[in-house]
């Protein structure tokens, strides 16, 4: 039994520990590797692990910028059609090009509506 395994409920200050899925950290240092090989990435995965931690992360347990497992759980849904899906390097990877490119286009537009007016 993890040192966790004692807690049944909620105490009081202290929020449950996140779900780590089987191989999370396999997928995890999978897709470290994968953002390391892309440099034009790093910014892009940087503010997003941002934007996705809690406020205050390092005052809760477990003291790292983890988001939310509700957060995961619907993300993972919206992307495999389960929660429980099998989390790849390369769909992460996609995900960040995506944001980038999503940022990219939000900053264009806005330098166009600036200099507009």
């Amino acid at each position: 039994m993890s040192a966790w395994g004692c807690f049944k409920g909620r105490i009081r200050g202290v929020r449950q520990r996140p779900e780590i899925a089987p191989g999370a950290v396999g997928v995890v240092t999978a897709t470290a590797a994968g953002i390391a090989r892309r440099p034009g990435l790093w910014p892009t995965a940087l503010r997003t692990g941002a934007r996705l931690a809690p406020r205050s992360w390092w005052r809760h347990r477990p003291f790292l910028p983890v988001p939310a497992p509700d957060y995961l759980r619907f993300r993972l849904h919206t992307m495999y059609g389960e929660a429980a899906g099998p989390v790849r390097a390369e769909d992460v990877i996609g995900w960040l090009r995506w944001c980038r490119d999503i940022d990219t286009a939000r900053a264009r537009a806005d330098r166009a509506v600036g200099a507009q007016g």
